[in-house]
């Protein structure tokens, strides 16, 4: 029992030493300025679409130049898709995968050309969004 005793009185101790112990205190004066980082290329270029609708079960084919063949061999495009009757001010990206009415839909990019994007619709209520392809080359 005095064991027991001695070793809740350390414990106690120790707690209240660690709890007394603090990190705060003054802050110190500013550091210098560091070396000015590389010069960024985001090599973005966005391309939107508006007042298109993609048809149920269907595909839709949009023409976009700016897809090379550098951009199909190195760089990359995202799709992104806004509702403005509901979200004018959202931006959702593709693919979108829901269950609906016991079965899966879908709204997905399922194919790029030179010059072309295509966008697979399967069981969505067709509407009329906007759309937005981010491309992004290589460095």
């Amino acid at each position: 029992m005095k064991d027991f005793k001695s070793l809740f009185l350390l414990y106690i101790a120790v707690s209240l030493f660690m709890l007394a112990c603090s990190k705060v205190g003054i802050t110190g004066p500013q550091g210098p300025q560091g070396p000015q980082g590389p010069t960024g290329n985001a090599n973005v270029q966005s391309i939107t679409f508006t007042n298109i609708t993609v048809p149920l079960d269907s595909i839709y084919i949009f023409n976009i130049p700016a897809i090379t063949q550098g951009i199909l061999d190195s760089g990359n495009v995202s799709v992104f898709y806004q509702n403005p009757a509901q979200s004018p001010d959202t931006w959702y990206p593709l693919p979108q995968y829901y269950f609906y009415n016991g079965g899966l839909v879908w709204l997905i990019l399922s194919g790029l050309q030179l010059g072309t994007a295509v966008l697979d619709n399967y069981g969505l209520t067709p509407n009329a969004f906007t759309y937005r392809f981010d491309i992004t080359a290589a460095n």
